[in-house]
């Protein structure tokens, strides 16, 4: 039994262990992956969402203003005093009068209707105990176009809040594609670095042989050596910078800093054609900040209407429909309705609506004036990330042949130096060109395709 437990107990802490080790596995993070993940996770993402649901709020609020509202109410009143109403009303009674004879005798009697005094009398008008059900409905006719401009202004706050929610992830997909091609940039001069370091690790070891064999003096051995050990820290460096490079990748995508990813990716260059003018005229059409100023001139405008109809009338439709008790003044339940059509017209308000329409033409004019602007930007920044596209393009071209002469040159130098043909100076040149040459055209390949990446962005290009 001891032992079935203890076998037990040890299976338990394998499988736990593998299944931590299997938990503690890199994730495999392409460029494709990490926008995905970048779209769920990038907070700035997520606010911009939120605000295009705090504006769908706002068109189905505006929408109310053109349906009518329906009200229920019910209330009980307990009176501490009932009001009444006192008067006076006069007291008739019969009067015996004498009835006269042709010669002013008294021949007998007769009964007549006369004031004998007064009475006081007291109603009371209404109860102690007093309950109301009613049902009542508003209906706007006529605002002077307050309700359908204030429609459209939330429509249009809508159409804007998609084009800042369109710009937000465009921009954090670029953060993402900006990193993640760092990354690869880093990644690669990490490599030429090490490369670099096991070939002058390579040279101090033939320097060594050659002064051994006194074909090479102590100064050729000793500088050799120095430009071995001056690899060193920038070998450091450059993994640094890698590690930097996914930290800051990570945090473009909204991973946590201590979650491990494995990149998966190469830098390559992929010719393609573009067209200024044609990505100038995308812009116009698809740029979302672009977009959401025209909107935001309209909500302008919407807005100037309103404050121009602060002092116009208005026609409203009320109807009520009332079940309640005293009823006619009765203790008993009784219903009755009513109906009004009412206008109300401001005739004057402080000058309030003259402020408001001063203020509300002023941000028209602001809108104007800022979509101007936006657009001499747009088309500075298309301009801008096209000429940089084109920059690296030639330049990777340019860097290319560079590197095929350079390695053709280190190659040469490298068998004049073992033959003693070459000094360690020269030599060591060669291999700074060459390191050179390629870390150019790395530096070409990580720009053309961030340029590219930021031409897609300028010209408003959805991911």
């Amino acid at each position: 039994m001891n032992q079935f437990l203890l076998c037990f107990t040890i299976l338990s802490l394998v499988a736990s262990l593998g299944g931590s080790l299997e938990a503690q596995q890199p994730m495999a993070l392409t460029l494709d992956r990490a926008i995905d993940m970048c779209l769920s996770r990038n907070w700035e993402v997520k606010a911009g969402l939120h605000k295009v649901a705090e504006a769908e709020g706002g068109v189905i609020s505006a929408r109310a203003g053109f349906m009518p509202t329906l009200n229920l109410r019910g209330s009980y009143t307990r009176l501490s005093e009932i009001p009444s109403l006192d008067m006076e009303t006069p007291i008739l009674g019969m009067q015996q009068v004498p009835v006269f004879g042709p010669m002013g005798d008294t021949i007998g009697y007769t009964y007549t209707l006369d004031f004998v005094g007064m009475e006081k009398l007291g109603f009371d008008m209404g109860e102690e105990d007093n309950y109301l059900a009613s049902v009542g409905v508003t209906q706007p006719i006529f605002t002077w176009g307050r309700t359908l401009n204030g429609y459209w202004l939330a429509k249009h706050n809508l159409n804007a809040s998609r084009e800042d929610y369109r710009k937000k992830k465009q921009n954090a997909v670029f953060n993402v594609i900006s990193s993640f091609y760092s990354v690869l940039v880093g990644r690669e001069f990490l490599k030429l670095t090490e490369e670099s370091y096991a070939q002058v690790a390579r040279h101090a070891e033939s320097a060594a042989r050659l002064y051994r064999e006194g074909k090479a003096s102590r100064l050729d051995l000793m500088r050799a050596n120095v430009a071995r050990d001056n690899m060193k820290p920038q070998l450091l460096k450059a993994r640094n910078s890698v590690e930097l490079a996914i930290d800051g990748l990570k945090l473009a995508i909204g991973l946590g800093a201590v979650e491990q990813v494995e990149i998966k990716g190469e830098l390559v260059y992929e010719p393609a054609e573009y067209n200024f003018e044609e990505n100038l005229s995308a812009a116009t059409i698809y740029r979302p900040d672009l977009l959401a100023a025209k909107e935001r001139k309209k909500m302008a405008s919407k807005a100037f209407a309103i404050a121009q109809a602060g002092n116009k009338p208005t026609i409203v439709a009320r109807a009520n429909y009332d079940y309640k008790k005293p009823y006619n003044f009765k203790n008993d339940w009784g219903t009755d309705w009513s109906a009004t059509v009412a206008l109300s017209f401001p005739i004057f308000s402080g000058f309030s609506t003259m402020g408001e329409s001063r203020r509300a033409k002023a941000q028209l004019e602001q809108a104007e004036v800022a979509e101007g602007g936006l657009k001499a930007l747009v088309e500075l920044e298309v301009k801008s990330a096209y000429l940089a596209l084109k920059e690296a393009e030639e330049s990777i071209k340019s860097q290319k042949k560079n590197i095929e002469e350079a390695e053709e040159a280190y190659r040469i130098a490298e068998e004049q130096f073992e033959n003693g043909l070459l000094s360690n100076i020269e030599y060591l040149d060669t291999q700074l060109a060459l390191s050179q040459a390629k870390a150019n055209y790395v530096k070409a390949l990580g720009e053309f395709n961030i340029a590219r990446a930021a031409l897609d962005r300028a010209v408003g290009k959805d991911y």
